[in-house]
């Protein structure tokens, strides 16, 4: 049987923009975000909503930097002091 599993963004790659000022994450397309409600905002480190009240980086990410028809990118959420997690796959 082949087990899989689902691995979360490291933190690493995202905790120098989590020391910048707004203005320095806007040059960069990100911005910084409180979450008003306890979902709507899933972390792409700890596969979680964000809770009310965590601060968020909402920014760009490519995902597939191929040099291909299939390159692509999207917004994400990171939420500062999240861990990295882990999920096997079924």
């Amino acid at each position: 049987m082949h087990h899989s599993q689902l691995i979360a963004l490291p933190p690493t790659e995202f905790a120098p923009l989590l020391t910048l000022s707004d203005q320095a994450l806007a040059k960069q397309g990100a911005q910084r975000h409180i979450a008003t409600a306890n979902t709507g905002y899933p972390c792409r480190i700890s596969l979680e909503d964000a809770k009310q009240g965590d601060e968020l980086l909402l920014l760009p990410y490519e995902h597939q930097p191929a040099a291909s028809p299939y390159r692509a990118s999207g917004p994400i959420h990171v939420r500062r002091g999240a861990v990295q997690r882990v999920l096997p796959c079924r």
